[in-house]
């Protein structure tokens, strides 16, 4: 049986896209928590459905529209959109792809959006869903929209369509990251560009509104996927995507889908849930993981909820719960953030979404089987680490501090630290900071490795590993290649990172890695002329494809190192 436990801590870490802006003041959120979840591992008017002919299971019936497709308008099964030409591209921003998770609404599975007459226009993006930030919220509950981009010029076949879901530990972010800035760190219009490829991005629910649910919720007879919406979201956008994306040029045959950190654990949740069969073609899990919780726990922490906003002695608690403001429901349990305590927000196993854990479906190959390509950075926790430390060390005693302080923080199994230590002496590294940048990101290529070689034994279908070890020219963020440097690549979103006058290599990188990325989508192989081969992932040699100035092939991807933590944190 493969380690569980270590494959779910491959992507476990709060994203420092948005974690950056966090760390001064979550540091000292500790109130109002029981102690119910463990701390963090490296780490919805039943309305308007006569309207547009939808039944309330979800079934999507068809909207009349009177509009003309044009250059700048698509017309959805819900209605025509007006987008905005940009370059050699076309955007369509905000668009719903589900009705406003609010009132009756919140806690329930994705219901139809509402039909609408004439142009909606589609230029801005929608609000990110509803999250805490420092003492207060931002975003909102009317939140379930989607992005595409998309040539301006039609195809003259229609195109792959890549599908992402953003990072944020699933308590944060959004399609539009970060929220006070020109500077997206997903706009896809240079992907879309590039590709070429149609270019969808979404928003899903977070924290408590997404991966939370009561036992008074259960009783309900449209209930399915209990604790599971922001999963459920996802699902509904990929069901959007199979309705709509041929009218915007996108091919629903040819859909990747895949996501980064929290958005990698829910390609990991979407690859084993049997309720996204047939929605996708091939998968990439960016920096992710495959960890999810109990039913038991989510209802646990729904009763700290429930109590928290004085609703726990309610005659009608469900109700009591959904009359609440969102944001007293997004700030009445604090989030595990580093070392301090706290929820930690994941997908549970709940009998719809997921039959069983990740890993155990994917051992028994009731996965969907599509090709698949697993990713980590070469220096995953460079920006996080501080959370788990009371300084940073620069001594040799420090370091030995340090090392016990993750050890403790991040339950690494029967790791001592007189074993870590000689595992990963400080001869070997410039800084003692480095040398724990690199034990950290070695057990989330430990992780990762577990995830390719369970997928490769259980499918004939390709699967693939990638290593990005290139920083960027960053004023921002940390050098080296930090979690998420991938995604300032992939969406050549330079400028959102810090990286205002990317150089020739870096623009070399991201075409390249572009071009991958959308084979991959069209044909499921990533490989194409003139680009370097990517080979195909073995167990017994651990091939990779190494995403560096220049690209390189290689085998045995930290293979002594990921021995040790597999024989470390193995139960």
């Amino acid at each position: 049986m493969p380690n569980s436990r270590l494959a779910s801590v491959a992507g476990a870490i709060a994203d420092p896209i948005m974690q950056r802006q966090r760390i001064a003041t979550r540091r000292h959120e500790k109130e109002g928590f029981a102690g119910i979840a463990p701390r963090a591992l490296m780490t919805a008017v039943a309305a308007m459905f006569t309207a547009c002919g939808a039944s309330p299971a979800g079934d999507q019936g068809g909207c009349v529209s009177g509009v003309v497709p044009s250059a700048g308008v698509v017309v959805t099964d819900r209605g025509a959109v007006r987008g905005v030409v940009l370059g050699a591209s076309r955007a369509f921003k905000g668009v719903p792809y589900a009705a406003p998770p609010v009132g009756p609404l919140r806690w329930k599975p994705p219901q139809p959006a509402a039909c609408w007459q004439g142009e909606r226009v589609a230029t801005d993006f929608g609000a990110a869903c509803v999250e805490r930030s420092g003492a207060g919220t931002i975003g909102s509950e009317d939140c379930l929209t989607l992005n595409v981009w998309s040539p301006s010029s039609p195809p003259s076949t229609p195109l792959p369509v890549l599908f992402f879901m953003h990072p944020g530990n699933l308590v944060s972010g959004g399609s539009a990251q970060p929220f006070a800035s020109v500077y997206k760190y997903f706009d896809g219009q240079y992907l879309a560009e590039h590709g070429p490829a149609v270019v969808v991005t979404i928003n899903y629910r977070l924290g408590p509104f997404g991966f939370m649910a009561h036992r008074s919720f259960a009783a309900e007879s449209d209930q399915t996927g209990l604790g599971n919406y922001g999963a459920l979201d996802a699902i509904a956008a990929l069901k959007w995507v199979q309705r709509n994306v041929a009218a915007f040029g996108g091919d629903p045959a040819r859909v990747l889908m895949f996501g980064q950190s929290a958005g990698g654990f829910l390609s990991c949740t979407l690859l084993t849930s049997p309720l996204a069969r047939g929605l996708f073609s091939s998968a990439i899990m960016e920096s992710g993981g495959c960890g999810v919780t109990t039913v038991a726990l989510v209802e646990a922490t729904a009763d700290v909820l429930a109590q928290n906003l004085g609703c726990a002695a309610a005659a009608d608690i469900a109700g009591c719960l959904r009359a609440a403001s969102g944001g007293s429901v997004a700030s009445a349990l604090p989030v595990a953030s580093g070392n301090q305590p706290g929820v930690t927000y994941r997908p549970n196993v709940d009998g719809a979404l997921l039959t069983q854990s990740p890993l155990a479906t994917i051992q028994a190959g009731a996965h969907h089987h599509v090709p698949f390509i697993t990713t980590q950075t070469a220096a995953e926790f460079s920006v996080v680490l501080p959370l788990y430390l009371s300084k940073i060390p620069t001594t040799p005693a420090e370091y030995r501090v340090a090392v016990g302080e993750l050890i403790s923080a991040m339950q690494l199994g029967s790791a001592t630290v007189d074993g870590v230590i000689a595992h990963y002496p400080l001869a070997s590294y410039p800084t003692p900071f480095d040398a724990l940048i690199a034990l950290t990101s070695d057990i989330g290529l430990t992780g990762s490795r577990i995830i390719a070689r369970t997928v490769a034994a259980s499918q004939t279908e390709p699967v693939r590993r990638a290593y990005f070890s290139r920083g960027i020219n960053s004023s921002t963020f940390p050098p080296g290649a930090f979690h998420g440097v991938d995604l300032a690549f992939l969406f050549h979103s330079f400028a959102a990172f810090g990286d205002n006058s990317p150089d020739a290599a870096e623009i070399s990188l991201s075409d390249a890695t572009i071009g991958y990325w959308t084979r991959f989508a069209a044909t499921g192989d990533p490989n194409g002329s003139g680009a370097v081969s990517w080979p195909l992932y073995d167990a017994v040699t651990d091939p990779y494809l190494e995403f560096a100035s220049p690209i390189v092939s290689g085998v045995g991807l930290h293979t002594a190192n990921c021995d040790y933590w597999e024989s470390v944190l193995s139960p």
